[in-house]
């Protein structure tokens, strides 16, 4: 993703610096964003991206493990079990 930032700023002919200015934030900020070997936040990459007229998509979701694959679940987690039938009250 960075590197297509990168190129729709080239396009709109924004600089690091005024993107920087934008986003209300520092140049060094920006190489972060654009630097692809970085962990930025979500809310970030969304807001460079809207600033040239992008947007940030996602596909897919969450891949869950089947059984088959012997999936680890951390303790807290719970799995879906159907509740047992109950006899109807008379």
């Amino acid at each position: 993703m960075a590197w297509q930032l990168a190129k729709a700023m080239r396009k709109k002919r924004i600089s690091k610096a005024r993107m920087a200015v934008l986003l209300k934030t520092s140049r060094s900020q920006v190489d972060r964003i654009l630097d692809p070997k970085r962990d930025i936040t979500l809310s970030s990459l969304q807001r460079a991206a809207a600033l040239v007229g992008q947007r940030v998509g996602m596909t897919g979701g969450l891949v869950i493990p089947s059984r088959k694959e012997n999936a680890v679940l951390p303790e807290n987690a719970t799995t879906h079990r159907p509740s047992p039938k109950r006899a109807k009250p008379r």
